[in-house]
């Protein structure tokens, strides 16, 4: 007797943008003295993701443009990663990066 398993995985595939209004804006600016003068003009993220038999496809990006000056934020160094829902205290994702396997180059 042969047993055959089947998945049936959902085809999904969508793209969300989203503008954190929240964080940008003059009257918001940084408290760390190296860029106390700066504040985020546009905050974005998109997210796009793929799944269906296949296997799944996650990418995400995020921007953020500071005044009164442009800023360049290069992450040539190790970074965090903080992610948490708008009321919560605490995050739901917290992620230290500091290898190159992990980043994808465009």
């Amino acid at each position: 007797m042969n047993v055959v398993d089947t998945f049936l995985a959902p085809n999904m595939v969508w793209r969300i943008t989203h503008r954190f209004k929240e964080l940008e804006g003059e009257d918001k600016r940084f408290v760390n003295p190296a860029v106390k003068d700066l504040y985020i003009n546009l905050a974005m993220q998109s997210i796009q993701f793929r799944v269906d038999r296949s296997g799944a496809e996650l990418t995400a990006e995020s921007k953020t443009y500071m005044k009164p000056t442009a800023s360049f934020f290069d992450f040539k160094k190790p970074f965090l990663i903080v992610m948490k829902k708008r009321d919560c205290p605490r995050p739901f994702f917290v992620m230290w990066v500091d290898n190159a396997e992990l980043l994808q180059r465009k």
